[in-house]
C-alpha cells in the first residue's frame, strides 16, 4: 500500500481496504465513500450555531455508515 499523501488518501486506503477485506460490499467506489465522509463530517460546524441538531447530524452519519457496511449493496 503507498504512503498517503493527504487525509483523504488515507481514508480512501482504508475505505479501498475495507472491500478488500469484505467488510465493506465491491460495489462501492472508494473515491466516491471517501467524499461521503468528508461531506458528513463536516456537519460538525452547522450544529454550534444551531443550523443542525446534533441527533440529525449522529443520525445521518450513523444511516451512512450502516449502508457502507452492509454487504452486498
Amino acid at each position: 500500500m503507498a504512503s498517503p499523501k493527504s487525509t483523504g488518501d488515507l481514508i480512501e486506503q482504508i475505505v479501498r481496504q475495507a472491500i478488500t477485506d469484505g467488510h465493506i460490499g465491491p460495489g462501492h467506489d472508494p473515491a466516491t465513500e471517501t467524499d461521503l465522509l468528508a461531506a458528513l463530517t463536516a456537519l460538525t460546524p452547522l450544529i454550534e450555531p444551531s443550523v443542525i441538531e446534533p441527533q440529525e447530524a449522529l443520525t445521518a452519519v450513523d444511516r451512512h455508515l450502516d449502508r457502507l457496511f452492509t454487504r452486498g449493496t
